[in-house]
C-alpha cells in the first residue's frame, strides 16, 4: 500500500524561486550582450571589474545587505 501524502509547495519559496530564476536570466542575458558589443567574455568583463574597481571603498553597502 503507497502512501500519499498532499504536500503543496511554501508560496514564498515559489515566488523566491521565479525571482532568482530571472534575476539569473536577465544577468546572462546582459553579461551576452555586453561580450558582443565589447569582444570580451564574462569572465574576463568580471576580472576587468574587479581591476577598475581598486580603490573603491564597498564597505558602505555591507549595512545594506545585511
Amino acid at each position: 500500500m503507497a502512501s500519499t501524502t498532499n504536500t503543496t509547495p511554501d508560496p514564498q519559496k515559489v515566488f523566491s524561486e521565479k525571482i532568482n530564476g530571472r534575476a539569473a536570466m536577465l544577468g546572462l542575458t546582459i553579461g551576452l550582450a555586453v561580450e558582443v558589443l565589447t569582444g570580451k567574455g564574462i569572465v574576463e568583463q568580471l576580472w576587468s571589474f574587479n581591476i577598475a574597481s581598486k580603490g573603491i571603498d564597498f564597505s558602505g553597502l555591507l549595512g545594506f545587505f545585511s
